[in-house]
């Protein structure tokens, strides 16, 4: 059997709930989790706020992993990533505009193949619509995640994780009408005491163990960690 580990995180471009910016620190933390595959969102490149760092390529050079990024928008200061760095080759990358809200809201999946041993492995990041409460964002965020399964290739075994702003009984019924398992009790927000899980590990034809969610890093999540077996 093949197996990795995966580490999902909203990391908040590096900013903890002290208000402070120690993206070195986030990159260590995560390096001290040992994960094979890396999925994360909101990391910030050239913004002002984070002090005009490349954050995706930063990361990806202090692990030592391979990088696939997505630009999700440009903030006026700035641009916000989805991003996957992973141990294994990519095979294949892109990245994929999901259903707008009626706000205009824009947000996307980054969706990849790489190869572990010789098996193709989509893998994909993604961060889903919110607005005002998790319930009034719900029927949006809930069509971005449908839109994403209904377009994952069946044959191929594929990992969807991110920051979904769903609770379970929004990502359940819709994770399941695919045939994506998703592990759901794993309250990953807010990050100081945490409560509600927002963030996902989910997959179709493989075997997802070992759930855990992180201690306390610089972000405004918690991360989520598996085991992923093939």
């Amino acid at each position: 059997m093949i197996s990795f580990k995966l580490l999902t995180l909203n990391a908040h471009h590096g900013v903890g709930i002290d208000s402070k910016y120690d993206f070195v620190k986030l990159c260590q933390d995560i390096a001290d989790l040992e994960c094979d595959v890396i999925c994360l969102q909101e990391l910030d490149a050239y913004a002002i706020r984070t002090r005009f760092n490349n954050q995706p390529k930063i990361i990806s050079n202090e692990l030592g992993f391979n990088l696939a990024k997505s630009r999700v928008r440009f903030f006026g200061a700035g641009n916000q990533y989805n991003a996957i760095v992973s141990k294994f080759d990519f095979i294949s990358s892109f990245s994929a505009t999901l259903p707008k809200a009626s706000d205009g809201q824009v947000r996307k999946a980054l969706l990849s193949v790489i190869d572990i041993e010789g098996v193709e492995v989509g893998i994909t990041s993604t961060h889903l619509h919110t607005h005002g409460t998790l319930v009034q964002g719900a029927p949006k965020a809930s069509k971005q995640l449908e839109h994403i399964y209904k377009n994952a290739k069946i044959d191929v075994p594929h990992v969807v994780a991110g920051d979904f702003n769903l609770l379970p009984d929004s990502v359940l019924p819709i994770a399941e009408k695919y045939e994506f398992v998703a592990p759901s009790e794993y309250p990953t927000s807010p990050a100081k005491e945490p409560r509600n899980q927002i963030d996902w590990i989910t997959g179709r034809n493989v075997e997802i163990t070992d759930v855990k969610v992180t201690d306390l890093l610089p972000s405004d999540h918690r991360g989520l960690l598996a085991t992923i077996s093939l």
